[in-house]
């Protein structure tokens, strides 16, 4: 790969500051994210609706954007000089460079005006070319007062991008998906040495339009909202070798192609002699270090150079990561379709080299409107009377990560769905759809815990976007987690489920291993599930107030990951890594009985109590018989043994004495 600055500043907010990285991953999204709040965006968007736009001002001002050709994620600076402003101007990004001035793609209001200056943003190839224009909004009136240049992209209008491998039920396969503004098959290119490809796979597309969404904001055409989200492409890879690298590329002729990028398929179900390590989060978004941008950074040192890994060492340091699950509320697009385009890009060299398996947080389903153009088909969704499901998709409901994830086929498409990888059983579903007993969602859940084969897979990790167990004071989501915990508890602790990873508190939490509130032994022999809020990806984090649950063993309001290793049938490592240091605050060693000799137990276990059926106990009866019965037989076997050598020496006795 070559290596190139990837200047990734993403243009959300009133400063911007380029974040540089490199194509070789040694030093991914260094600078930092700036990000709008959605109540900004509204206000500006109503000033912008507002205003009458007036006559381009007559002016020797000078602006310029360079560089005019770029790459996708590249940084462009836009310098300008003799420029009349004041509080009231802003630099209007506008993609295409076409659009009205009150229709930009993005904006940062000037702060501290000088006449001259320059500010840098990262540019995005939406298909189109760029402009940007300082306007002066006063008065209900815009004026433009310079315009740059225009800028396009070096590798075209239809280049492949967005590059992300996903897992199915088949160790033999991997599915490539990657976006592009072609709707014709692409296709995507493999091999076991790096530009020597030898196996093609065929890509089918699809996209969406803004009459696909469930409502407003999502589905206003503007260049701040809806936008042509171009064509999803999807091929399937068959025929691979477990646990080995392919090389490999995706596009057409007509697309263009992408870099070459490699990937280890997945291990044999149940390979125990090779450590599972894999990361496990939510709620990224697009922002700064130390947020997501760093996440990626941290990551990305965690795939492409383990051995710098910063933890307290043991059989699995400097292990590479094999695999990430994005537990909902993925980019916080918030209706401004582009972010998904920021999202996706600033993902891409993760993964592109790991499987990323993802589900929905509130942030991508829930909705008030639209129940017809529910992709999932469940109307509005699940709106308990108990529940804060509000409109929290801005009436996306799911369309575009539908069309964009193609999960595993075993469960509801993206919605709830598992996969084995290595030793580890993974099963996602959605906090976001009824999870009530007797709903579809309950019974496939307790279909797909009760068919684990542990003697395969050992280790039981379930993934959900709202918390069963979290101690952050927010009064409504802790409504819904004693919810969740009434509704679905007994149903992990039946089948014995070992980790229970969630998001949605921008925090990050461990709990002991708990069942009904109460903590059941310890982690040195797992007798119930612990539970890990893992939610500080990226977004902004939660205020430090906590219940004070005897149940939670570790907090922390810091951003960062957790890095999980199984490391055999009965000993799982956990470490939750902080992106500002890449340190490891909370370093977990967890052991448990070899599930190869125990089976799931019909019946639920509640702290010290046993429940003996009528059944066990007639079974347990004949047992105790059938023991008893062996006993006296050995009793007699043994005093027959005991006469038979008597009589026998005595018969010897007496030939002896005839003999003589």
């Amino acid at each position: 790969m070559t290596a190139r600055s990837l200047c990734f500043a993403l243009v959300l907010s009133g400063v911007c500051v380029c974040a540089l990285g490199s194509r070789d991953h040694s030093s991914l999204f260094g600078g930092a994210y700036i990000y709008h709040k959605s109540a900004d965006v509204d206000h500006f968007e109503r000033k912008l609706q507002s205003s009458v736009i007036a006559s381009a001002q007559s002016s020797t001002s000078l602006m310029d954007a360079s560089p005019a050709v770029a790459l996708n994620g590249d940084a462009v600076t836009v310098s300008w000089s003799d420029i009349p402003c004041d509080k009231h101007c802003f630099i209007g990004v506008y993609a295409p460079s076409t659009s009205d001035d009150n229709d930009p793609l993005d904006f940062v209001p000037f702060t501290n005006v000088t006449s001259s200056g320059a500010h840098t943003f990262v540019v995005l190839n939406l298909g189109v070319a760029y402009q940007f224009r300082i306007i002066r909004a006063n008065d209900d009136k815009m004026v433009r007062l310079a315009a740059s240049n225009t800028v396009t992209f070096k590798r075209g209008v239809n280049e492949p991008l967005h590059g992300r491998l996903a897992l199915t039920n088949n160790i033999e396969e991997m599915r490539v998906m990657w976006t592009s503004r072609d709707p014709s098959p692409g296709q995507v290119q493999v091999g076991l040495v790096s530009g020597q490809y030898v196996s093609f796979f065929e890509s089918s597309s699809e996209t969406y339009s803004s009459s696909d969404l469930c409502g407003p904001p999502a589905n206003i055409v503007a260049a701040m909202r809806f936008r042509d989200p171009g064509h999803a492409h999807k091929a399937l890879i068959k025929g691979l070798k477990p646990n080995t690298r392919y090389f490999y590329r995706y596009g057409s002729n007509v697309q263009g192609w992408s870099d070459e990028y490699s990937f280890v398929s997945a291990p044999l179900v149940g390979e125990q002699s090779v450590p599972t390590r894999f990361v496990i989060y939510g709620d990224m978004g697009v922002e700064g270090p130390p947020g997501s941008a760093m996440t990626m950074q941290r990551l990305s040192a965690d795939i492409f150079h383990p051995e710098d890994q910063n933890g307290h060492g043991g059989v699995d340091a400097g292990l590479p990561v094999q695999l990430v699950v994005h537990i909902g509320d993925l980019g916080y697009s918030l209706s401004r379709a582009f972010v998904w385009d920021q999202w996706l890009t600033m993902i891409q060299p993760v993964s592109t080299a790991v499987p990323y398996m993802v589900t929905i947080g509130n942030h991508e389903y829930d909705h008030l409107s639209g129940a017809a153009k529910d992709p999932s088909g469940v109307g509005l969704g699940f709106h308990p009377s108990w529940g804060n499901f509000e409109d929290d998709s801005t009436g996306e409901c799911g369309v575009p990560v539908l069309k964009r994830f193609h999960m595993p086929d075993n469960g509801f498409s993206v919605w709830w769905y598992s996969f084995d990888y290595g030793m580890v059983h993974f099963t996602m579903f959605s906090t976001e759809h009824d999870f009530s007993p007797n709903s579809a969602q309950y019974r496939w859940l307790e279909k797909d815990l009760a068919a684990v084969d542990r003697s395969r897979t050992p280790w039981v990790v379930l993934g959900g976007h709202r918390a069963m167990y979290c101690s952050v004071k927010a009064d409504d989501d802790y409504v819904v987690a004693e919810h969740m915990q009434e509704l679905l508890e007994d149903l992990l602790h039946k089948y014995k489920v070992d980790l229970a990873l969630w998001g949605h508190y921008h925090s990050y939490e461990r709990t002991c291993p708990v069942y009904k509130n109460k903590c059941v032994g310890d982690e040195t022999d797992l007798k119930a599930t612990i539970h890990m809020v893992v939610g500080a990806a990226g977004v902004e984090l939660d205020y430090p107030q906590w219940y004070g649950k005897e149940w939670s063993a570790f907090r922390a309001i810091e951003f960062g990951y957790p890095r999980i290793t199984a490391i055999n049938a009965t000993t799982l490592h956990w470490e939750y890594v902080l992106n500002t240091n890449y340190s490891v605050i909370d370093d977990l060693w967890i052991h448990k009985q070899d599930p190869r000799v125990t089976v799931n137990s019909p019946t639920v276990l509640r702290d010290t109590e046993v429940h003996i059926t009528s059944d066990s106990a007639f079974q347990l009866l004949l047992a105790s018989v059938s023991l008893l019965g062996l006993f006296v037989c050995a009793v007699v076997l043994q005093t027959y043994r005991r006469k038979r050598r008597s009589i026998l020496s005595g018969y010897a006795s007496l030939t002896t004495d005839r003999s003589s």
